[in-house]
């Protein structure tokens, strides 16, 4: 049985492992974290372990290709491939909240083992979940005697009241219904609720948080920009010259860059302009 009070984190040398339910550069969204923990950490010599979804274990080899002793793999089941397909058949919001949870809850399940054994051979003293970034999704993550760090999370956001309509009333009270048993999932699924420590990107994110949670809550600001990519250009830009602007994320609906693309067609004084006249470029 699980102790009430959290272990707390050592002093002696980080033996970190990662788990994530995915880890990629390609997929985007909150999938690059974990591998920007984990390759920071191996670049500045920690040691540190990666435990994932086989899934894209092909571009992680290539990324990694003298730590893949490193990374331990969840092998791709007929029941994973089953979920996705069912998931397909729900809206977004509604699919991640319950074929999305049942999957990383599953794998997770599996993680546990594969993470308890990482603590038994290579003396794991820190496990770090840093997805989902979600503040109300339950975790398996738990009842392995050293401490676990969850987040940074972000998120309880919801539309504006003005967009509201672009979600189905479906969609917002199956949300709110998920919502509002968060509290008891999490108490019953106890990874939050035992995390050592849960970091938040903000208030309203620390505000979401289920009650139960025990372990210290600290805020961060978890964004940031790699200066080594995103830089001044060489030669000031004239006032003259026409804006021009770069949209970063996932051709999605949910990004909502069809309303970006009507707002920008809308300042160009041509209110009739086909949002498909403006030029885009989707980089992959």
């Amino acid at each position: 049985m699980s102790s009430n009070k959290p272990p707390s984190i050592s002093t002696e040398a980080l033996r970190v492992c990662i788990v994530a339910e995915n880890a990629s550069f390609r997929f985007g969204g909150e999938a690059s974290l974990p591998l920007h923990y984990f390759s920071r950490l191996r670049n500045r010599d920690i040691e540190a372990w990666l435990v994932i979804h086989g899934r894209t274990r092909p571009e992680l080899e290539v990324l990694f290709p003298n730590d893949q002793n490193r990374i331990q793999y969840i092998p791709d089941k007929w029941y994973h491939r089953l979920i996705w397909r069912l998931s397909r058949y729900l809206p977004r919001r509604v699919s991640e909240a319950t074929f999305g949870t049942l999957m990383v809850l599953l794998n997770q399940l599996i993680q546990r083992g594969m993470v308890k054994r990482l603590i038994r051979d290579h003396g794991v003293n820190v496990v770090h979940q840093p997805i989902p970034v979600s503040p109300k999704a339950p975790s398996l993550i738990s009842d392995l005697r050293i401490p676990v760090i969850i987040g940074p999370m972000n998120g309880g956001m919801d539309f504006p009241p003005a967009f509201r309509g672009a979600e189905s009333l479906f969609t917002r009270v199956a949300v709110a219904l998920g919502r509002s048993s968060a509290n008891l999932v999490n108490s019953i699924v106890a990874g939050k609720k035992h995390a050592v420590l849960l970091l938040v990107a903000n208030q309203r994110t620390r505000l979401a948080l289920p009650g139960c949670v025990q372990g210290q809550i600290i805020e961060i600001p978890e964004n940031g920009v790699d200066l080594r990519i995103w830089s001044l250009p060489p030669e000031p830009i004239p006032p003259s010259s026409p804006a021009r602007f770069v949209f970063v994320g996932r051709l999605v609906d949910w990004k909502r860059l069809d309303f970006v693309l009507h707002a920008l067609a809308v300042a160009t004084g041509d209110h009739r302009r086909r949002p498909d006249a403006i030029h885009m470029v989707n980089v992959v």
